[in-house]
């Protein structure tokens, strides 16, 4: 799981460094098969745009067929009594259906 600060900056962008710095790590030492789930807040496509390339280079290995993808957003924001973990849906995604079925069950989610 890759869990990072998703900071902006000045001029209000995104600031993909800590993304793709765990990224890097997480390449750097991941196994065949492994599932690598991105949780930082962030807009939609980041999983494919940034993450995914650098996985495949630092690890050699190839997404679909050595390693696979998904997504579960953080939950929850610290300080805010209103969307509390109980009153908050988790969402989970993957690349395939297997791999968002795998992540379903991983999560301990009611039914898929």
């Amino acid at each position: 799981m890759i869990c990072v600060l998703t900071p902006v900056t000045k001029v209000k962008d995104p600031d993909p460094g800590p993304v793709t710095g765990a990224a890097k790590t997480v390449g750097q030492n991941l196994k065949e098969g492994a599932i690598v789930v991105l949780e930082s807040t962030v807009y939609p496509g980041v999983t494919e745009e940034i993450p995914l390339p650098v996985l495949e280079q630092e690890s050699g290995k190839r997404c679909g067929k050595d390693f696979f993808v998904g997504y579960s957003p953080e939950r929850i924001n610290p300080n805010d009594d209103e969307h509390t973990l109980e009153r908050t849906t988790k969402i989970v995604s993957g690349m395939d259906e297997k791999t968002a079925n795998t992540l379903y069950h991983a999560y301990n989610l009611e039914k898929f």
